[in-house]
């Protein structure tokens, strides 16, 4: 057969088999228009019907769709839903990334030191929108991560992209801003002294704090499941989180004895026992 037998266009087959190619048929613009059409059709057909007594977020913003926490509650990015985030994120961390970061607190050097510094430094700053502290509050905790092996890196990483924007809605209540850089302040002073297991219980309260409260803020009814069998697996005692829809603080405990700068370590939410 010659190669003029053959007119590839648009991925067409051949003249004489009777295959007529959709460019061909319509005019590449016309076929790329009608496939346009077909989507949108397939989306609209699809898309679930809003809330009774809730208009969508499209009819809000008179026929321009617009991003809505509170009508999408699973973002088209991959952001969790408030629940899924306690059962597929905050549990896995709390018994991964405290072991992971105290096995290597004795490669973090002096420069790394004066990298977490200055972004707790830039944590404290009063002029900052809940989205800087959250770039801060990220750049504080990369820093040790940085010295982590790559896949556990690339597994952090992952999660935190997925409670990004659950996290930031926290963020930008000045408690939550209080809270947290108090306690990053005792997890750097537990870096830098090369303590592994004061960084370790220090950021096990960090990861549970937080969890608990953006939870309790968002979901006051919530009921937790993974995140009590997470820390009992490690020894640790979780108690009094039926209580915190009610404004009360969670109660932490370990089987040991805790460094004293954990014993002392309380927040809105979570408080040591």
């Amino acid at each position: 057969m010659a190669c003029g037998d053959v007119e590839q266009v648009g991925g067409a087959r051949s003249r004489g088999s009777g295959f007529r190619s959709p460019t061909t048929e319509y005019g590449s613009h016309r076929w790329l228009r009608a496939r346009k059409r077909s989507r949108c059709t397939t989306s609209r057909r699809r898309r679930p019907p809003p809330a009774s007594g809730r208009r969508s977020s499209r009819d809000r913003a008179g026929g321009r769709r617009v991003a809505d926490a509170a009508t999408h509650p699973v973002g088209r990015g991959g952001v969790l839903a408030l629940g899924q985030c306690d059962r597929a994120l905050q549990g896995l961390r709390v018994v991964a990334e405290p072991a992971v970061v105290a096995a290597v607190v004795d490669r973090v050097d002096s420069a790394d030191v004066g990298e977490m510094r200055e972004a707790l430094a830039a944590m404290r700053a009063s002029d900052q929108s809940s989205r800087e502290f959250q770039l801060a509050h990220w750049d504080f905790h990369r820093v040790i991560l940085r010295r982590c092996p790559t896949g556990f890196q690339t597994m952090i990483e992952s999660q935190l992209t997925q409670i990004d924007r659950h996290q930031r809605l926290y963020f930008s209540r000045a408690v939550a801003v209080s809270d947290m850089t108090a306690t990053d302040a005792k997890f750097l002073d537990a870096v830098e002294a090369g303590d592994a297991d004061a960084a370790r219980d220090i950021l096990t309260f960090h990861l549970l704090d937080t969890a608990l409260g953006v939870i309790a803020t968002q979901d006051p009814g919530h009921r937790f499941c993974t995140l009590p069998i997470a820390v009992r697996g490690q020894a640790i005692g979780l108690e009094g989180l039926d209580e915190l829809g009610e404004g009360q603080r969670a109660q932490i405990s370990w089987c040991g004895s805790p460094a004293d700068v954990v014993r002392e370590l309380q927040t809105t939410h979570l408080q040591v026992v």
